[in-house]
């Protein structure tokens, strides 16, 4: 007579084992969004029986995700047997985006077709503007000039330079990192636009790299964002902007902004 094999009932040992090869931030980021999804479940029921499931995998995340649902685990749910580990191993680096010594499978993070938004104004300094982006180019990164409005705008050179989109029309979810030009007329305008300022904003809050040029820095403090912060770069040489800049992008977030950006509205 055929039987199925055991296994086929064992429903928790391979989510354990992925919950437990996480990184801290990955785990935080894994309890934040059961919490935002089932959040926006009706019936509390509903989301009670997706805690008891979690109550199978882990207790930690179980409690986390309880606690933000405002949801009472009884010693019942915590007494539930854990789960016998899967082919042997108590966590398996391989299925972590981020873990260290997963660096070996993916060595660094790619940049290629990553994009990134030059935050620009008239009075931008044009050369600064080219150098950039042939610096971003030569790694395969695709920028994008954005301004208040489309058209051009009037480089310090008294040259136009051709926008590629607004800064309403293109949030900076869209991109990967931002870089402000110098220009110190360009900066005073940038000051007083409200957008500009939000999109800088967002990108800090969203991990994202922040590279600043000449005046630029004064635009960053008004935006009372923490400073210092290592995925915000101040470099008056434009190459030296793109390579450090880059170099924070390799790193996909900056994580140690993370509690940091949790506290700032927006």
């Amino acid at each position: 007579m055929r039987q199925r094999s055991t296994s086929f009932a064992d429903h928790y040992s391979q989510p354990r084992l992925f919950w437990l090869s996480q990184t801290e931030h990955e785990q935080n980021h894994i309890v934040d969004g059961f919490g935002f999804e089932l959040g926006k479940v009706q019936r509390p029921w509903i989301r009670k029986r997706v805690v008891d499931q979690l109550c199978h995998i882990d207790r930690d995340l179980a409690k986390r995700v309880a606690q933000q649902l405002g949801i009472s685990i009884t010693p019942a749910q915590l007494a539930y047997p854990i789960p016998h580990l899967a082919n042997g191993l108590e966590a398996e680096p391989s299925l972590s985006i981020y873990a260290e010594n997963a660096r070996e499978i993916v060595p660094t993070y790619c940049l290629k077709s990553r994009r990134i938004a030059l935050l620009v104004a008239d009075g931008v300094c044009g050369d600064s503007v080219a150098s950039i982006i042939s610096g971003l180019q030569q790694q395969g990164i695709h920028a994008s000039m954005l301004s208040s409005r489309l058209g051009t705008v009037t480089t310090l050179q008294g040259h136009s330079l051709e926008v590629n989109g607004t800064f309403d029309g293109n949030p900076s979810v869209l991109f990967d990192a931002a870089i402000v030009p110098a220009g110190k007329e360009a900066i005073a305008t940038l000051m007083h636009n409200g957008t500009a300022k939000y999109f800088l904003i967002q990108s800090f809050k969203h991990l994202k790299g922040i590279g600043l040029q000449g005046e630029a820095s004064a635009l960053y403090s008004a935006l009372s964002l923490p400073a210092p912060d290592e995925g915000v770069i101040v470099n008056n040489s434009s190459q030296h902007l793109v390579d450090e800049l880059t170099a924070v992008m390799k790193k996909h977030c900056v994580w140690s902004r993370e509690k940091a950006a949790a506290g700032i509205a927006g």
